[in-house]
């Protein structure tokens, strides 16, 4: 590979790593808005007041972390990637590097929960 070559890809896998920790980061971060919705119509539809206190501290809890740019949740998961990459993608070789790199990147910068992987 030529110098020019490989200096483009190392830009190419950096500049998807980045928008992959970013979208990482997001996910951590806020619900789909078909989720808010349909939480919202729950809660309109609830007769239950305990029920209802319940609901209006999941929408204050998503408020905050919007405000304070945090995790929705203490335990915001493990994250899963489910990937389709034609053959011709042009980083299909880097796509764990890239999804490693993005999530050690969000874990830092979300911040993410840090979770130790399981070692046998």
């Amino acid at each position: 590979m030529h110098q020019e070559s490989y200096i483009q890809r190392e830009k190419m896998v950096a500049a998807m790593t980045d928008i992959m920790a970013n979208f990482t980061s997001y996910l951590g971060k806020h619900l789909p808005d078909d989720i808010v919705t349909k939480l919202g119509k729950l809660r309109s539809a609830e007769e239950s007041p305990l029920a209802k206190v319940v609901y209006d501290s999941m929408f204050e809890n998503l408020a905050k972390a919007d405000e304070m740019n945090r995790p929705s949740c203490q335990d915001t998961g493990v994250v899963q990637f489910f990937v389709r990459a034609g053959a011709d993608f042009p980083l299909l070789s880097d796509v764990r590097t890239i999804l490693d790199e993005a999530v050690r990147t969000a874990t830092r910068e979300a911040p993410l929960r840090v979770l130790k992987p399981w070692t046998r």
